[in-house]
């Protein structure tokens, strides 16, 4: 800033020593000492003062004295500066200073002092800013804001880090201010940090604050509970116990039912534990339940295990068989029929058929133990007359067997109904897999169209086995996706029938686990009379959550969605397992699937093994399901083996195993010992 006072000289002329007088200007500007404090405050600081003027025009002019002093009017010795027009008064202390100028000509003639001008140079600030109120404020898992106050203003700046040593800082601030306040970001979660405020005033004088400290809070938990350890027990014929654990605080809950459809919840205890208990009351006596248990965290993540079963204990002194009642034969097609019935007590459920009243055949055995029973009739020739019977087992193995009944399947042409889809949804959502289940009014088959868009564009494996409940699970997803998908199933007679578009969102991750846990090991099979026996060895995964088995009676499974669902079985990493398949129909092999998966619902090449059940009737040492060794063919084969399709048991390598597994039996029984003895 240029501050120009006006002053008046009068000047004598050398001319007959007469004087004449000329009005000159004369200008005073402020110091340009310290330059670079003046830029940075407006204040005047202490040091000199600089003079400006017209020149005079005068021939005989000599120059220019400047005089100044302390006092209007009273000035000390003048300086002599010669013919110039501008002057540096140097040295010059704190006060205000008084300025005047006389002209001079060759022959020592001086003018009158010009209007007099003053100046007040003002001292120099050498105190810093005062900081106080220093506080952070806004403290979350990767962040914080910083405020403090200082009683000048001044620039802004943070210096933080993990130490005393801090590190980092924040971008310097320089608009001058007295409220400061500065965001902190990118900063790691349950983190104490120290930090340091620092603020520099115009004159440059700089404030550093002692040390503060703050703890950010804890990331959000986007990660439900990992469930382990479930096991049944207690029970009675009304009442089971379920317990579980959980890797973090979870409340408690269970689903259950009759089959894997539930229907019934136990009630939701919302304490959060690690260690669960619930009881399940109200049962029936002699019958088997389905049950899964749910947790959910404090950040409402939810988890979902895998299937479970129980069985609860049947009458006392039961010895009478089940009453059979209400049998009805319904939903007839060329090749298909579907027999319901009713029975007074939890039972089995099966139907003995053929074209005469010997009958022939058996429909598959639902070992469930149910009053409201249903068995699909497959494979049946149009427009013939069969006739039927109906077999049901309670708990205390008392069986009741219907009268004959007897139905006409119906033409080829008669059926053109596609099937009913109805209860569609999309369940147990993980980062990469879902699954989703479905009913039909009738027997269809099962598949899935997924995609991106409602134009799909990627299928399941169609699983061909007729059934009235649907389950396909959809793998390989990309974590926090919407998908689109519909689900289709195709009758005997052909007929095809599509859901609507519906859709779900996988669960996002930031990190998602795509990689599916080993295959079991060691999986057998070992056929006795209505069950196998099925083993294995968990991989030892960390994150390995269970083991799914699907089974068929004409050929193994062709992945984890064909065939028919024996149940997720949930076990820890490494552990041995050992499940029996009861119910089954005598003399009849059963083809296994088994697929690891872990708790993102990653699910890993599957392993294959088949047994044979024992035939009452048969005495036959050489079946695969001999009576006496407690086991039927069996054998342990990966993916891959037999040309890319699932080998038959009657490959090179299920032979080889199968007959490793009864040399195994012989000798456990002792055989093998007997016939060496005999030898020698």
């Amino acid at each position: 800033m240029k501050a120009i006072l006006l002053a008046r000289l009068k000047l004598r002329s050398h001319s007959s020593l007469n004087l004449s007088f000329l009005w000159k200007s004369v200008f005073l500007v402020q110091s340009t000492f310290f330059v670079l404090l003046f830029v940075l405050n407006p204040h005047v600081f202490a040091g000199s003062a600089i003079l400006s003027w017209d020149a005079n025009s005068e021939s005989d002019l000599s120059g220019y004295k400047v005089y100044f002093g302390t006092s209007s009017g009273s000035y000390g010795t003048p300086t002599t500066v010669g013919n110039v027009t501008t002057y540096t008064v140097p040295d010059l202390n704190t006060g205000t200073y008084y300025f005047a100028v006389t002209a001079f000509d060759t022959s020592g003639n001086e003018s009158g002092f010009s209007t007099e001008v003053s100046k007040t140079l003002a001292s120099a600030d050498t105190t810093a800013p005062v900081v106080s109120n220093i506080s952070a404020t806004s403290i979350s898992d990767d962040g914080a804001t910083i405020s403090w106050t200082t009683n000048e203003a001044s620039d802004t700046q943070v210096e933080y880090g993990t130490s005393t040593l801090y590190g980092a800082s924040t971008s310097l601030n320089t608009s001058m201010v007295t409220a400061h306040s500065v965001a902190l970001t990118g900063l790691n979660d349950l983190t104490l940090y120290h930090y340091r405020v620092l603020s520099r005033d115009a004159a440059g004088n700089i404030t550093t604050s002692g040390d503060q400290t703050f703890t950010t809070t804890a990331a959000p938990d986007t990660t439900a509970p990992s469930i382990s350890n479930i096991a049944s027990g207690n029970f009675s014929m009304s009442a089971a116990s379920i317990t579980w654990t959980t890797n973090e605080a979870a409340d408690s809950r269970i689903e259950y039912g009759t089959d894997t459809l539930y229907g019934s919840f136990t009630t939701l205890n919302s304490s959060l534990v690690t260690a669960h208990s619930q009881n399940i009351t109200g049962l029936s006596a002699g019958t088997s339940y389905h049950f899964r248990v749910l947790s959910k965290d404090a950040a409402s993540n939810l988890a979902t295990s895998g299937n479970n079963t129980f069985t609860t204990t049947a009458l006392p002194g039961d010895t009478s068989g089940p009453v059979i009642s209400s049998i009805n034969v319904g939903n007839i097609s060329p090749s298909g029929a579907i027999v319901t019935w009713s029975t007074d007590e939890a039972a089995s459920s099966q139907v003995e058929y053929g074209t005469t009243s010997s009958y022939g055949s058996l429909s598959a055995l639902n070992s469930s133990l149910v009053i409201s029973h249903s068995r699909i009739l497959s494979g049946l020739s149009p427009s013939t007359v069969y006739h039927y019977r109906v077999i049901s087992k309670d708990t205390a193995d008392n069986s009741s067997i219907s009268g004959d009944g007897s139905f006409t399947s119906a033409g080829v042409s008669a059926d053109t109904t596609g099937p009913a889809i109805s209860s569609v949804l999309a369940q147990n959502i993980t980062t990469g897999s879902a699954t989703l289940t479905w009913t039909t009014d009738e027997p269809a088959t099962s598949q899935v169209d997924y995609g991106l868009t409602n134009v799909y564009g990627s299928s399941t494996t169609k699983n061909e086995t007729l059934l009235m409940s649907h389950q396909q699970i959809v793998t390989g997803l990309s974590a926090g996706s919407t998908y689109h998908f519909s689900v289709k199933s195709k009758d005997a007679a052909g007929n095809l029938s599509s859901s609507s578009d519906d859709s779900f969102q996988t669960v996002a991750s930031e990190s998602a686990d795509t990689s599916a846990p080993a295959d079991v090991e060691r999986f057998v099979a070992s056929g006795s009379t209505q069950k196998v026996v099925l083993g294995w060895t968990n991989p030892s995964d960390s994150d390995f959550s269970g083991v799914r088995i699907r089974f068929k009676t004409d050929g193994f499974p062709a992945d984890i969605n064909d065939g028919e669902s024996f149940g997720d079985i949930s076990g820890s990493p490494g552990a041995t397992m050992e499940v029996e398949h009861t119910g089954l129909s005598e003399g009849v092999t059963y083809y296994y699937l088994a697929a690891s998966y872990d708790t993102s619902g990653n699910f890993q090449s599957t392993v294959f093994a088949s047994a044979k059940t024992q035939a009452l009737s048969s005495s036959d040492p050489g079946d695969s399901g001999g009576a006496s060794s407690g086991g039927g063919g069996c054998g342990l084969i990966r993916p891959g083996d037999g040309g890319g399709e699932p080998p038959t048991p009657g490959d090179a390598a299920g032979m080889l195993t199968l007959m490793g597994f009864l040399l195994l039996v012989l000798v456990k029984k002792g055989i093998l010992k007997t016939m060496r003895a005999k030898m020698v």
